[in-house]
């Protein structure tokens, strides 16, 4: 067994004690959405601390995406022909969407100055939980992206060249 395949399997067994312990999603449901495998390469103390860090990056880089195509004033060119497209349908969803990325983030702070175990685990928990609706939402809007983005807009609509 190679070093690297016992310290998975190590980091593994930690998590499991803490998922029972914590009523935790299954890491491997957890690894499909966010890249936890990556932990076991280093040794730690606090597993789920650093879980709830590392999942939180790949969350939160959504979050700033959503928040681009909400307010693009100082985005890409890119986001400014996606906005385009949106219909006020799209624009409710992505602010259903912003308004839950915002109440988790305040969680994740909260959970970040009030150190603990169990802190970290109910926000990993409800990180997981969300994030399985919201994939579903982002999903949605990016797929309408992908399928507007060489519609020609409406041209009595301001664009950003006037």
């Amino acid at each position: 067994m190679t070093e690297e395949k016992s310290n998975l399997k190590s980091f593994k067994e930690k998590y499991e004690i803490l998922r029972v312990k914590y009523l935790l999603p299954g890491f491997d449901e957890f690894a499909k959405d966010f890249p936890v495998e990556k932990l076991s390469e280093f040794e730690t103390d606090h597993i789920l601390r650093d879980i709830k860090l590392l999942s939180s990056e790949k969350f939160f880089n959504y979050f700033r995406f959503v928040e681009s195509l909400l307010s693009p004033s100082n985005s890409s060119m890119f986001i400014f022909s996606v906005v385009k497209t949106f219909g006020e349908e799209d624009k409710n969803k992505l602010q259903n969407l912003y308004k839950k990325f915002s109440e988790l983030e305040l969680e994740y702070i909260e959970s970040d100055l009030d150190v603990s175990e169990k802190k970290d685990a109910e926000f990993i928990k409800k990180l997981f939980i969300e994030w399985q609706e919201m994939k579903l939402e982002l999903a949605s809007i990016i797929n309408k992206v992908r399928n507007n983005l060489g519609n020609k807009t409406d041209k009595s609509r301001k664009n950003y060249f006037g």
